[in-house]
């Protein structure tokens, strides 16, 4: 979708998958398994948009790839909600999933 919006599409994919990648309109491919892949990413100009489905200890770097005051985002599709409820069940999960949002969203605003 986004490169029918006619957006600069960057991804992050094994060396096996790139031309797959690249047949869907993707412009620029890093290998995951080359090394880390924030350095790479680094080197390349700032995002509007990074969509992170991996989660980690991606954020820690990933909203420093994003375009400075330009209303870029950082989407994650990695939720702590069902971890947060199976290791603590409802309602402690609850409080401690709501703690967690709470902290991404100060650092978000911190970061712009």
């Amino acid at each position: 979708l986004l490169k029918a919006w006619g957006a600069h599409v960057t991804v992050t994919c094994s060396h096996n998958a790139e031309q797959f990648v690249r047949g869907l309109g993707v412009d620029h491919v890093v290998d995951y398994t080359a090394g880390p892949v924030e350095e790479p990413l680094s080197l390349l100009e700032k995002f509007d948009l990074v969509l992170d489905n991996i989660g980690g200890d991606t954020e820690r770097w990933a909203l420093g790839l994003l375009k400075p005051w330009t209303g870029a985002k950082y989407v994650t599709l990695v939720t702590p909600f069902l971890l947060n409820t199976d290791r603590l069940g409802i309602a402690d999960g609850m409080l401690q999933t709501a703690a967690t949002v709470a902290t991404k969203m100060i650092k978000v605003f911190l970061v712009q």
